[in-house]
């Protein structure tokens, strides 16, 4: 029997040596576009915002008037927190303008009057509520009062 032609062993991959070649990356500023780490943060609102109890509002309990952006992070808040904030008018950045302005809430509209209500009748129409006895007891005193000053 022929044997089979054995194969060669690879040869050794020569690795070329490491260098540092890169320069050290300059850190992205984390928060809101166009602002510097050490900008300063100052509220404009006395008390918290948001809903009690949520993590928006734990995060917003975190700012404090003259903080800067950097210690507003390791604080917990979060930059989407600043953007928003901003957008708001919950608080103001140094050196940053919000785009497309801070928005300014609507003013509640007014409650409108509920209609009054129909009761049904045996058949299934809706009529309007039956008068109360009152009602229909005062009703007839001012009728016989005006019919009284009418003949007098």
């Amino acid at each position: 029997m022929a044997k089979a032609p054995q194969k060669s062993a690879p040869a050794a991959k020569t690795e070329a040596p490491k260098t540092d070649a890169k320069a050290p990356a300059e850190a992205k500023p984390l928060g809101p576009k166009g602002t510097k780490d050490d900008a300063v943060i100052t509220l404009k609102v006395e008390r918290n915002p948001k809903r009690e109890g949520s993590a928006a509002s734990t995060r917003f309990d975190g700012y404090k008037s003259g903080m800067t952006i950097k210690e507003a992070l390791a604080a917990g808040v979060t930059t989407a927190d600043l953007v928003y904030d901003a957008k708001h008018g919950f608080i103001e950045i140094a050196g940053y303008t919000v785009p497309g302005g801070v928005i300014v809430p609507k003013p509640k509209a007014e409650p409108k009057p509920k209609a009054e209500k129909k009761a049904k009748t045996e058949n299934g129409s809706a009529e309007k509520a039956e008068k109360s006895d009152e009602q229909k007891a005062l009703e007839a005193q001012a009728e016989s009062e005006a019919r009284s000053e009418t003949m007098a």
